[in-house]
């Protein structure tokens, strides 16, 4: 680890303990609360969610996210009390996943527009393919491109 820098280090090292060790598995046995990262405002700290996607297939048009990630999300803002930013990298598709841009949407926007919807089945991403994956969507123009 000689070749990094010992207060990026130090940093990503806090984050995890944090958010992995106190959070994550002191409250939800197994679960670890995999922030993406924190930034630093001038009312405060915030939370980002960050996820590459490419559009829905189907209607809705937009980004889904998994409900038990959803279900996760909401209770780290609720216990930390933080706002929380879920930071799409838009790809044109899987196969090519070249970059089209990023899009943002505030979390509590992004629950309120899929609180209640129905759930769809979703790609299988990083889980196997047998396994379910009920996912809600939250419709494209929610979103606003991020700078």
């Amino acid at each position: 680890l000689r070749v990094f820098d010992v207060a990026e280090l130090a940093l990503l090292y806090t984050e995890r303990f944090i958010f992995d060790g106190l959070i994550g598995f002191g409250s939800e046995r197994g679960i670890p609360t995999d922030i993406d990262g924190i930034v630093r405002e001038e009312n405060g700290y915030s939370l980002l969610e960050i996820k590459e996607k490419d559009v829905s297939k189907r209607e809705p048009v937009g980004f889904g996210m998994d409900v038990r990630r959803i279900k996760q999300l909401k209770g780290i803002c609720r216990r930390t009390s933080m706002p929380l930013e879920v930071v799409i990298r838009q790809i044109k598709d899987q196969t090519s996943r070249d970059f089209m841009q990023y899009m943002r949407i505030d979390f509590y926007d992004f629950y309120k527009q899929t609180n209640n919807t129905p759930e769809i089945e979703g790609g299988h991403g990083m889980r196997s393919e047998k396994s379910r994956n009920p996912t809600q969507i939250c419709p494209f123009m929610h979103f606003s491109v991020f700078k």
